[in-house]
Parts: structure tokens; sequence; C-alpha cells
């Protein structure tokens, strides 16, 4: 095998590698939320944030109001982003008012112009801690129905301020 031919046959593996580790980090980011349901967004991410700034501006009674208790029995307040600069998720989080229910939701670019956003889990009061997963904690009619909800609710107005522009 000449020269040029193992150089070549270096830089297919090369890129086979750096393929492969991409293909990983992306499962293996996808898995920390494994039971969060997932929506497609037609829209980047930037978008589909500003959205739900712009949803909540709209919509100030799905906003969490700032006397939550977070665990620890320390008063506090639930605040929309990444919780940390590596953090890989956008978090935000709505109130149902007529529920009494904390509603957690996270989103992340699927590339340029798609965004997943997902509903991740409910807190029964203001008490943060009581955290339920939407498709672990409840059964199957209960997951139905608050799915239902959040799809009216809220995803409906994020995906539709997100993909005007």
């Amino acid at each position: 095998m000449g020269r040029q031919t193992q150089w070549v046959v270096y830089i297919f593996i090369a890129a086979v590698l750096v393929f492969s580790f991409y293909k990983l980090v992306n499962v293996a980011t996808s898995v920390s939320y494994p039971y969060g349901e997932e929506y497609r967004i037609n829209a980047r991410e930037q978008d589909v944030i500003r959205a739900i700034s712009t949803f909540k501006q709209m919509h100030p009674e799905y906003k969490v109001p700032d006397s939550v208790v977070m665990p620890g029995g320390k008063a506090g307040c639930l605040v929309d982003g990444p919780r940390g600069k590596n953090d890989y998720w956008y978090h935000a989080y709505f109130y149902y008012p007529k529920e009494d229910q904390v509603i957690k939701t996270w989103l992340k670019p699927v590339d340029s112009s798609h965004t997943t956003f997902a509903f991740d889990a409910v807190n029964k009061g203001l008490k943060i801690g009581n955290w339920r997963g939407v498709n672990k904690d409840f059964n199957k009619k209960e997951s139905s129905e608050i799915k239902e909800l959040f799809e009216q609710r809220i995803l409906k107005g994020i995906r539709k301020l997100s993909e005007e522009g």
C-alpha cells in the first residue's frame, strides 16, 4: 500500500470515528430525560425561546409565581434557561393556576431549523420537589389527559409563535 493510500485510509477512519462520537453524544444526551413527551417544532431554538417569552407575556396566568418554595424550604423562583454554563438543555416552566400545578419543559436544537420541545414533569403545588414524570409516574389515562391539556394550553401557542417567525 502506497503512502498516499495510507493517508486516505487514516482520514477515512478519523472521519468515521468523529461521526460515531457525534452520534454517540447525541444518543447519550437524549437519555438524560427518557420519559418526557417530545414534540418537534419547525423553528430554531432561539425562535422557540423567544416564543416562550412572548407566550408568557401574552398569557401571564401561565407564568410560575415567584413565591415557590424550593427544596430545603427556602423561598425562590424557577427561572427559564439552562441550569448552568454546561447544561445542554433550556428549561422552561409554566403554571396551571386552576390545577395548582407547575409544568416542567425543556428544549434542545435538533438541527439549525428544528427544535425538540419536551413536556417533562408536573409538580403539584408551589412547593417544588414533588415532580412526577409525564410518561413515568402517571398511568396511561392520566398521561394522556395531562399531555392533551399541555398540547392545548402551551404547545399549540408556542408552536404557532415559533413557526410564525
